[in-house]
Formats: C-alpha cells, sequence, structure tokens
C-alpha cells in the first residue's frame, strides 16, 4: 500500500498520508511535528469507518521539504484551507492540534472552509495569547528573537529541540512506554525548517468569538487539565467561543494526544460517528 500521496497547493508538492474508508477526517498537526504527531490515534481508529487524511505542512519535517515563499500566519492558513477543498468532500471533519487549531479556528471565521465537525485539542487562538500573556508561548518567540540577532545556526536549534525531547522521555516513564511515536516525532522535528515554525506566529492575528458565529457545525473542544495553565485557559476561551462545553481529561503533559492517545481517542471516534 502506498505511504504518501502527494498533489500541488499553491506551487508545493505536498506530501500527505491518507488511510482507511469513511468519513473523512483532516488532521492539522502542532508545531514541527508533522503529521507524525498523529501516529498513535490513526492506529487507535484504524478499525473505524474514517477515512483519515493528515499532511506534512511545508517546512514543518517529515517529506514535505518545500517551503512557502510568504510565511505568515495568513499565508498559512489560506494554504491548509485550499489543501483541505482541493478533496472537494461536502461533509468532512477536521481536527487541529496545538498551532494546527489555529489555523483551523482562523480558516473558519474567515469562511475560508466549512466542516461539519470541528475538533480541537489543546491550543491558543489569537496574537493576543503569545504577546500579551507571560508564558512559554511568549518566552519561546523571545528565544527565537535571539537566536536570530545572535545568528545560531538552525542545525543547532533543531538539535536543541531533538535533545528536549529526548530530556523528557529519560525522565518520564510514561513516555519510555511511548518510544515509537517519541522517535518519529523527534525524527521529523530534525528536519523542520524552524522559519516556516515561528514565522507565522509572528505575524498571528487576533480572533473574536462573533468571527465564529456564522459556523453552524459541531464541535468539540478537548484539553488535559494537567497541562500548562496557559494552554488551559486559552482553550476554554475557544470552548467559549464556539459556545460549547470542554472536555477534559488527565494527562501527562501538553503532548499528550500525541504521546498518550488512548486518553482521549474514544472521546473524538464518538464524536466523529455520531
Amino acid at each position: 500500500m502506498k505511504d504518501y500521496f502527494n498533489k500541488e497547493i499553491a506551487g508545493i508538492n505536498v506530501y500527505y498520508k491518507e488511510s482507511g474508508e469513511g468519513y473523512p477526517l483532516f488532521l492539522i498537526p502542532p508545531w514541527t511535528a508533522s503529521n507524525m504527531a498523529f501516529d498513535g490515534l490513526v492506529e487507535l481508529l484504524k478499525d473505524y469507518p474514517i477515512k483519515i487524511i493528515r499532511p506534512d505542512l511545508p517546512g514543518w519535517g517529515g517529506k514535505t521539504k518545500q517551503k512557502l515563499e510568504d510565511k505568515s500566519f495568513g499565508s498559512y492558513v489560506e494554504f491548509i484551507s485550499d489543501f483541505i477543498n482541493s478533496f472537494g468532500f461536502k461533509k468532512y471533519a477536521v481536527l487541529g492540534y496545538s498551532l494546527g487549531n489555529t489555523f483551523l479556528l482562523h480558516a473558519i471565521a474567515k469562511k475560508l472552509i466549512n466542516p461539519e465537525k470541528l475538533i480541537i485539542i489543546s491550543g491558543f487562538h489569537s496574537r493576543s495569547n503569545v504577546f500579551e500573556v507571560e508564558c512559554d508561548l511568549n518566552r519561546n518567540l523571545k528565544i527565537y528573537y535571539l537566536t536570530r540577532k545572535l545568528r545560531i545556526p538552525k542545525r543547532g536549534l533543531k538539535f536543541i529541540l531533538a535533545n528536549f525531547y529526548l530530556y523528557e522521555m529519560i525522565v518520564n516513564d510514561i513516555y519510555r512506554r511511548k518510544y515509537r511515536y517519541f522517535t518519529r516525532l523527534v525524527g521529523t522535528s530534525i528536519f523542520a525548517d524552524f522559519d516556516s515554525v515561528m514565522e507565522p506566529m509572528l505575524t498571528l492575528e487576533e480572533l473574536h468569538g462573533e468571527q465564529l458565529k456564522d459556523y453552524k457545525g459541531k464541535s468539540l473542544v478537548l484539553y488535559n487539565s494537567k497541562e500548562p495553565w496557559y494552554f488551559v485557559r486559552f482553550t476554554q476561551e475557544i470552548a467559549d467561543m464556539l459556545g460549547v462545553k470542554p472536555v477534559t481529561i488527565e494527562a501527562f503533559s501538553h503532548r499528550h494526544f500525541s504521546f498518550e492517545p488512548e486518553r482521549s481517542y474514544d472521546i473524538t471516534r464518538d464524536f466523529i460517528l455520531r
């Protein structure tokens, strides 16, 4: 069976994985992890009538090494929307994880996509979340600014990122049990282009609840009660914008959907199939 498929979107040869048959579900990945962030979830859903499509975003690792010329937030939103719309499905679900859900929320607000079902996993929604709140998201941007100013090679940043994951793997027993997902995530992170990850954050736009008022689809918002406070707060705000009550689980970290997919896959599965 073919492992990767590809199609051209905005001049970029996009690689994506497609598996299963049934109701279409698009998975939009977080940060540099690319589509492999969802390997665990896909494995758990393989026996259900769900057609899963998960792209490698340009420059985010995996197969798609090409990069968008315009790395602004708006450019990525349009790119992801064009990819989803290129399949021509009338009814489908989308799932975003972390920065992935930020892209989807803004695509819906701009009426670029109209999914029947929207699944939001642990994330943030607006520019103010990153620039006006003292949290790790803000800190990471400051570090990025500093590394650019000091002209630290991007290869060094990739090495630091990979070892950051490695540290968590060694320290926490739970990650030892998930070593398969871990090694795949590290592998794609090493090949990611940091500009393609950080530059969209610099041009992130503000999102208000009234911008989503015309969305008539069904929404599921889920987060881990033990992850950093700001992800809990921002995800709760997203639930308020969509007019739904968020679902909470207990897992280890913000990376729960990759390393501990069994904690929430049944909730996700039931929402998609009902």
